[in-house]
Formats: structure tokens, sequence, C-alpha cells
């Protein structure tokens, strides 16, 4: 029997969303149409040190779809010690354990895989560095260098790279909204042109900081109450959360040669910008959607 050998197979997943610290609880909260954002009582805005009568006065809204446990580390798993891994940008370590768990998933030893292993991924603004270690003073010139490259951008895949031993590409997408599903595609082509035989792709995003919740004002894309109301005609905006998720991926062919678990099958994708819409910049254009759609 042949099989094609231009489809990508999904081989392993990993996921720790709001309230749900693995993919099952994920999936078992959209069965159940469960929304998972915490909007902060009064005690718990005291206990932060904020006033809670005069943030509401302001407008601010106490709600936040907030990553559990996103303080913990397992640092000695992966070779890291104490102090570096205080001054990593928790994105960083948080990705780093969501890539770890994938290759489980997939049946795998994150450090017997090979070496032509490509990562691929993003994340989000580095309010670590900006609202923890510049407040701490990490930023004195003694340990500056040490402190960027632990929170830059750029070191999120290549940190992966380096804890499991992969030599293939480690690339930082970073594409806003889309970085996730654009980290996959550019795994799938690194697959496809035969610059990986395996590829970890995902993203992570953490708010990080002092303040939760956000100030809508009406001229940008914020929820008015803290509800994001997906194709509703009473959605105000959007919630912006945490999450981490993470894909492991191979060559069909391959994939079905070395009898690997098949969670779903890639057929195609695309990649493409808005251009110029009129609406705004952080608008996105419905006719750029259709046709990246129908490229892929």
């Amino acid at each position: 029997m042949s099989h094609s050998t231009d489809g990508i197979a999904i081989i392993g997943m990993a996921g720790r969303f709001p309230e749900a610290p693995d993919l099952d609880t994920f999936w078992a909260h959209l069965c159940a149409g469960r929304e998972c954002v915490h909007f902060f009582s009064d005690a718990e805005l005291a206990a932060l040190g904020w006033d809670a009568a005069q943030l509401r006065a302001s407008g601010h809204v106490a709600a936040t779809p907030q990553l559990a446990n996103r303080d913990r580390f397992d640092a000695e798993l992966f070779g890291i010690s104490a102090e570096q891994a205080r001054i990593i940008d928790p994105q960083h370590r948080v990705f780093l354990e969501t890539c770890w768990a994938a290759v489980e998933d997939a049946g795998r030893n994150p450090r017997a895989l090979g070496d032509r292993v490509g990562v691929f991924g993003g994340q989000g603004s580095a309010n670590y560095l900006v609202f923890n270690l510049a407040v701490a003073g990490e930023l004195h010139p003694s340990k500056y260098f040490s402190t960027m490259v632990a929170n830059a951008p750029d070191s999120l895949c290549s940190r992966v790279a380096h804890v499991c031993g992969f030599t293939g590409p480690a690339v930082a997408v970073q594409t806003a909204c889309s970085t996730g599903a654009v980290a996959v595609h550019q795994a799938c082509q690194s697959l496809l042109n035969f610059e990986s035989d395996l590829a970890l792709a995902g993203a992570v995003a953490l708010q990080l900081l002092q303040l939760p919740g956000y100030f809508p004002d009406g001229k940008n894309i914020y929820s008015a109450d803290g509800h994001s109301r997906i194709f509703d005609a009473h959605a105000t905006g959007t919630v912006f959360g945490e999450g981490c998720a993470v894909v492991v991926l191979k060559r069909l062919d391959d994939a079905l040669a070395d009898g690997d678990p098949i969670r779903a099958v890639i057929r195609g994708s695309a990649i493409n910008n808005s251009g110029t819409v009129p609406a705004g910049f952080t608008t996105p254009s419905a006719r750029a959607q259709e046709h990246v759609a129908a490229d892929a």
C-alpha cells in the first residue's frame, strides 16, 4: 500500500491552559462550554496591593485567564541551576516543560530523538524582564548579558534545543496572534524540505503583569466586561489570557513506517498577511484570511 509523502503527521502534543493543566482537562472544558476566565475578587486585589474600588472607578476589568503554577519549575530535570532558573523568563520555562511533555506524549525520550530535530515557536511580550527583573536590579552591567539572554524571544527555541541536544533548526517565530499557527507551518516546511526529521512547534504566552486585568477604553480590542463572545452579536472585544501548546510533527510516511501514534494529519498549510486594512492596524482582513485558507 502506498502512502502520500506530502502529509505531516501530528504524533504527540501537550498543552497548559487556564484551569486546565493538560489537554484532557482542556477538552472537557470545551465540551462543557466552560469559560475559564478568572475574575479577581476585591480581597484578591487587596492582597496584591490594589484598591478594588479605585480600580473599578477608573474602568478596570479585573479578569484574566491565568495559568496555574507558572512560578513552578523543575530546573534540576533540565540541568539548569536554581540561580539561572530564577532569571529565565517563565514563558521559556513553561515552553520547555510543554515541549518535553509533548515528546513524552509521542512515546519518546526527549533526550534520545536524534540530532535532526527542529524547534519552532514564539512567546508573548517579555513582561518578566520589565516588571520583575528590571525592578529587582537584575539589569546591572555585571548581570546584563546573562539576564537578557535568559529573557530574549530569540532564546525560546534554542533553549529547548540546547537542553535536549537537538541540532536541527531552532527558529523563534513572532507574528502576534498567529504565532503558533505560523510556527506549525514553518515546522511543516522544514520537514517537507528535509531540514528536519522531527519537529516541535508551538507557542506560549503569559501576562506576568503587576496588575491583573486591563482597562478597556472603547478604542482598543479589549472586552468591556471580561467575556469573549466569539461570532456573537453581543461581543465587545477580546480577553488576553495565558497558555502554552506544542505539537510534535513528522513526515507522514516516516510516521507510518515507524509505527508512531498519529493524532491527525496536516495536508496543507499557508501563510500571508492582511496588508492595508481601513479599519486599523490590529484588524484582520477577511479577504486575506479567505485567500490563505484557500491556499492551504
